[in-house]
This record gives structure tokens, sequence and C-alpha cells, in this order.
């Protein structure tokens, strides 16, 4: 189980993590997508606004899947983040439970970025969220043409006000203390808590496509808290949605968009081509989510919540490399791609998987190269004329994977793959490539 921390808590060091791991979310794309990782969670919030099908009215807001479905997506976006650094957990703003300044600190260049300060409206213009790279982003950070609301700064208000009508923790306290579903959703969800926090900090965050602004998820974050914490009295199916309100994909076992089996489609103008595609499996329900801890986290200030210096030190590591680089034909140089892993401990097991796109698989050479600089050889030459290279590795099928495996390698470091042609005339590209290890 991880833990999600107070963001005004957390080092500098993972404010870094957390937040160069969002820079690479906003680059880093799905294969056959022109679409971002990040981007395609920014779409499909607008997109459940408005849908048909099973489904005909807002599926996450105003009604009762306002909490699970958030809490879901969230869940996904988190594991993206740790698919591209492993350490890495969403953090919460502590509005309306603690000091004003725990949310005021985190509008500076290293941590979430400034307020607004000028340009075209009120821009982002200095950290890791200005649209000019800089120091902190070296890529810049541009909202999508098609998901602005304004401009390609992502915008924000001039000056937080946490003035009059800013959550405070009485109101919390008298949330919480709301003993039906009905009464304490709405009341979460408008304001002065949820609905408050956007207002106050304008800009993108006042849009549907409000998750331009990264901090919507640490804003969400303490969201799902509030719920977590309201939770403890309030347990199990029957205090979520008792009158079985808001229609289809709010009551407890109906299916949420996007993750129902493509029961129901989006009819937000301009979302449906930044979409994720999920599998007709990958189906997910209310009742699903009710249970944080078994979805795998807790917070901080949870009672019996794992330390995170002890529980957060993981023994499953991923990495994914999208390289997208031409192969020189008949060159046994080739070319070379890195996926760098954080993480401690012997390697116990590995998975690589390759993307290759070739029209002669027998010129193809694919060897990894483990951080110590062991070599694996993953294909050699074989398959003939058959067209591509998309497959898996393992040690039951790989004896140098085995080798690995057996010599106790780091999964820490930096492992690289290299791919060459050792023929003339066919030619091809090495899309992508992924690692899964685990550690000891």
């Amino acid at each position: 189980m991880y833990v999600r921390k107070n963001a005004a808590n957390l080092t500098g060091e993972e404010w870094r993590r957390l937040m160069e791991a969002i820079v690479k979310l906003k680059h880093m794309f799905s294969a056959g997508s022109n679409v971002s990782v990040y981007d395609q969670f920014v779409a499909i919030h607008p997109g459940v606004v408005q849908l048909t099908g099973a489904q005909t009215r807002n599926g996450a807001h105003s009604a009762a899947a306002f909490l699970p479905w958030h809490r879901e997506y969230l869940r996904r976006y988190e594991n993206a983040l740790q698919s591209v650094d492993p350490r890495v957990t969403l953090p919460y703003v502590n509005w309306g439970l603690g000091d004003v300044s725990e949310t005021t600190a985190l509008f500076q260049d290293d941590r979430m970025g400034p307020m607004g300060s000028g340009g075209t409206g009120f821009d982002v213009a200095t950290g890791y969220l200005a649209l000019n790279p800089n120091a902190f982003n070296p890529l810049g950070w541009s909202i999508r043409p098609e998901l602005r609301p304004f401009g390609q700064a992502l915008q924000r208000n001039q000056a937080l006000n946490t003035g009059a009508g800013w959550p405070t923790a009485i109101s919390v306290t008298n949330l919480l203390i709301q003993g039906a579903y009905q009464l304490f959703r709405p009341g979460l969800e408008q304001s002065p808590h949820h609905n408050r926090i956007h207002g106050r900090i304008g800009g993108d965050m006042l849009e549907m496509t409000s998750p331009n602004d990264p901090i919507f998820f640490l804003h969400h974050c303490q969201v799902d808290r509030i719920w977590a914490k309201w939770q403890v009295d309030h347990p199990g199916n029957a205090n979520y949605n008792p009158l079985g309100s808001g229609g289809q994909g709010h009551r407890l076992n109906d299916r949420m968009w996007p993750w129902d089996g493509g029961d129901s489609q989006t009819t937000a103008v301009g979302i449906g081509n930044l979409l994720p595609t999920y599998a007709a499996t990958d189906i997910v329900h209310p009742v699903d989510v009710l249970d944080h801890h078994a979805l795998g986290y807790c917070y901080d200030d949870e009672p019996g919540c794992p330390c995170p210096e002890v529980d957060q030190q993981p023994s499953e590591f991923r990495g994914e490399a999208r390289p997208n680089l031409p192969i020189p034909d008949d060159s046994p140089a080739g070319i070379v791609s890195h996926i760098d892993i954080v993480g401690t401990g012997s390697l116990t097991d590995i998975t690589a998987a390759v993307d290759i796109t070739h029209t002669w698989r027998g010129d193809l050479q694919v060897t990894l190269v483990a951080p110590n600089g062991f070599p694996a050889e993953l294909h050699r030459m074989t398959g003939g004329s058959a067209q591509n290279l998309r497959r898996s590795f393992s040690p039951d099928d790989t004896p140098d994977l085995a080798n690995l495996v057996q010599g106790g390698v780091e999964v820490g470091g930096r492992w690289t793959l290299n791919v060459s042609d050792n023929a003339g005339q066919d030619v091809g590209r090495l899309n992508s490539w992924s690692l899964d290890l685990r550690a000891a």
C-alpha cells in the first residue's frame, strides 16, 4: 500500500520527482497516438460531461458518481505517473483542514508554479508549467489546441483569494457529520468546497478541461481524502447512494464511462479522437472503488497508514520508451534507446516487450543491456521474410534473460536496447519498448 501525502510536507526531491513525472506524461505518447498521455487524461474530463448510448447525462458531476468516478480517474492518472517514476504518489492540497498557508505555499516555481502573471489574460509565466521552456521544464507546457478554453499558455487568476468563502475546518467538519450520502456528496462537490477551489484558482480550472492545470489532480486528491474520512463512519455499499439516484452510470453497480465496455460514447465536440483506447473488458462500477485501501493507497493522516519510508519502496518497476527511431539499413552498429529505472533490489523477474516495424524480420538483431553491462540477446536474425517484431520476452523463453535473473542484477540504473539491421534492402523502425521488472 502506498501513501498519499500532504503536498505542503513534500521534500524538494519529492516535488522534483512529481513535477518531472507530470512533464514526462505531457510529452509521452502511446503507440499509434499523436495525443500525449497527459492530454488523453484531460480529454476524458470534458468527454464524460456529454454522453450518448447507455448514459445520456453528465457521468461524473452533480450526481452520485462524482466521488467514485473521480476516485478511479485519479487512480489511473497516479498509475500513469508511477509508470514514469514508481516512487511518485499523488499528494493532496490540504484546503479546509489545514492552514491556508499550506495551500498558498504550493504556488511556487519549483512546485505547482505561480498564479497568473500577465501575457494574454493571466498566464502562468514561470516554473514547470510555463509556456516557454525554462530551467525547470526545458520542453515547456502548452495547452493542446483542441483542449484550449483560452490560449496556448496555462492560465490562473492573478492572485489566490483565500478570504471569506474559503473552506474552513468548521465547514469540512459540518460536512463530515452529514449522515446521508445524498447530503454529504453535494456538500463536498459544491461551494464552499470543491467548486470554490476551482473558482478561486480560476483560469483553466474554471473549465471542464480543468485537468489542463495539474493542480486539478492535487485538488481532487483532497476531495477523495475527505470522502475517505466520511467513509470511516459510513462504510460499505449501503452508504453509497442509498436512493439509487442520478440515472444510468451513478448507481452502485452501473458501469462508469469510459470504463464501460463501450456502452456509451462522448458527444463532446472535438473530444472523441483525443481519448485513450480501453479494452472491452476494462469495466469499473462505483462498487469497485468504495474501499480505497483495496485500491492500494491510504492517506498519511489515517490511523495505521503504513510508513512511507517503509511501505513505498516498490518491488515492481516499469519503464517504457517510445523512441520512434528509424533503423538504418545494413548497419551492425544499429540504434540504441534507454530506459532509466529508479529503484533498488536484485532482479527476480523481467519481461521485455518490443514493437518494431520492419519488412524482413530476419535482418534484425535485438539486444538488451542491463545497467551493469551484462547483455541479453532477445532476437537474432530469425523469422526470415516475416514482417515486424512485436512480442514480449521473458526468462521462460529467453535464456539470456534467465541468466540476468539468476545473476541477481540490480534493477536500478540505465537499461539499453540495441537494435540493428544486418542485411541490405529492407528497413524498419523501433516504435517502442518496455520493461517490467520485479526485485527482491
